[in-house]
C-alpha cells in the first residue's frame, strides 16, 4: 500500500526508495516489493547465468580451487556482473552461477577473449544458461525482494 511519505507497506514490512530498488527502512522485516524492475532503468532485466564445463583429467579438486582463487579478483570489474559463484562438482564439473544487471551484458561477457579461455583451459564450450529473476531471497542482509513483471516480457 502506497503511504502519504512515499513509502509502500506490506504487511508488516515498511519500504522506501533508496537507490534503484525500494529497501527496507527496518532491514530485520523480510517482504520488498520492486515496483518496476529495480534494473530497469538500466535496460534489463535481472539474469542468472550457469555455466558448466567438464574438467580435463589434470585439473583436480585442488587445481580447480587455486586457479579460482586466482580469477576471482578479476571479476570485480565486469561491467553489469552484479556477483559470481565458482562452482565445483564431485562429477568432474566446475563452473560459475552469476548474477547480472542485463541479460546483453550476460551476453556480451560469454563471447570473445572469456569464450576462447574456457575453450582453451577446459578444451570445450561451456554449457551456459541464462534465466530472468523473479524473485530474491537474501538471508544476509534479511530481506526477500519480489520483481513485478517488466514491459518487454508482457
Amino acid at each position: 500500500m502506497l503511504q502519504q511519505d512515499g513509502s509502500y507497506t506490506l504487511g508488516f514490512a515498511p519500504l522506501t526508495n533508496v537507490g534503484f530498488a525500494r529497501r527496507l527502512r527496518d532491514p530485520g522485516n523480510a517482504i520488498n516489493v520492486v515496483r518496476g524492475h529495480p534494473y530497469k532503468e538500466v535496460g534489463g532485466r535481472m539474469i542468472t547465468a550457469i555455466v558448466r564445463y567438464k574438467l580435463p583429467p589434470q585439473i583436480d579438486y585442488a587445481a580447480c580451487r587455486k586457479h579460482f582463487h586466482k580469477i576471482a579478483p578479476n571479476f570485480r570489474e565486469v561491467t553489469g556482473l552484479i556477483s559470481k559463484h565458482f562452482i565445483w562438482s564431485e562429477s568432474g564439473w566446475a563452473g560459475g552461477v552469476y548474477q547480472w544487471e542485463r541479460i546483453e551484458d550476460a551476453k556480451a561477457f560469454y563471447t570473445g577473449p572469456w569464450l576462447e579461455g574456457i575453450i582453451q583451459r577446459y578444451g570445450m564450450k561451456p554449457q551456459i544458461d541464462l534465466y530472468e529473476v523473479f524473485a530474491v531471497t537474501d538471508n544476509t542482509c534479511g530481506k526477500v525482494e519480489l520483481f513485478e513483471e517488466t514491459v518487454a516480457t508482457k
